[in-house]
C-alpha cells in the first residue's frame, strides 16, 4: 500500500493535488495513494494529468458540484478520468515538465534573495502553463 513510487493525491480541496512520492511515505487519511496499473505507466504523466487545470476543472463540474464548500474526490473519480490515448513523445514530453517543475521546486525551496525566488517562481508558472497547454493539445481542446 505505502511501497514507492506512487501519487499522493489530497482528498478534500478547492482543486486536485497530487505529487509523486518515491520514499515510500506512509499516509494518513486526508491522502489517496495511487500506484500505476503497469510498470510502463510513467507516474509523472498522471501527476500532471491530475495538477492541470483541465483536470481540475473537469473534476468540479463533475464529481463535486454538489460540495461547494468542501470538495471532496473520491479515489474512484480519479480511476474513472478518460484518459486520452496519445503517443510516447507526447508522454515524454509531459514527463520531462514533470521533472522540470520539480528541479525549479527544490531550487525556489533553497532561493537565497528575492530576485532568485521572483525569478524560479516566475520559470515554475510558466512550466505549469506548459503543462496546461500540452494537457488541452492531448485531450484536443484549446484553452
Amino acid at each position: 500500500l505505502y511501497a514507492s513510487p506512487k501519487l499522493l493525491v489530497v482528498k478534500t480541496g478547492a482543486r486536485p493535488q497530487a505529487a509523486l512520492d518515491t520514499t515510500d511515505t506512509v499516509t494518513m487519511q486526508s491522502l489517496y495513494n495511487i500506484h500505476a496499473k503497469t510498470p510502463a505507466t510513467d507516474l509523472r504523466v498522471i501527476l500532471a494529468l491530475i495538477n492541470s487545470t483541465f483536470v481540475g476543472w473537469y473534476l468540479r463540474k463533475t464529481v463535486t458540484a454538489a460540495k461547494k464548500l468542501f470538495p471532496q474526490f473520491n479515489q474512484s473519480h480519479f480511476e474513472q478520468l478518460p484518459v486520452p490515448d496519445f503517443a510516447p513523445t507526447a508522454a515524454k514530453s509531459l514527463s520531462g515538465l514533470v521533472n522540470k517543475k520539480a528541479q525549479l521546486s527544490a531550487a525556489a525551496a533553497g532561493a537565497r534573495s528575492d530576485r532568485e525566488k521572483n525569478t524560479l517562481q516566475s520559470a515554475l508558472t510558466k512550466t505549469d502553463r506548459d503543462i496546461d497547454q500540452l494537457v488541452y493539445q492531448l485531450y484536443g481542446l484549446t484553452p
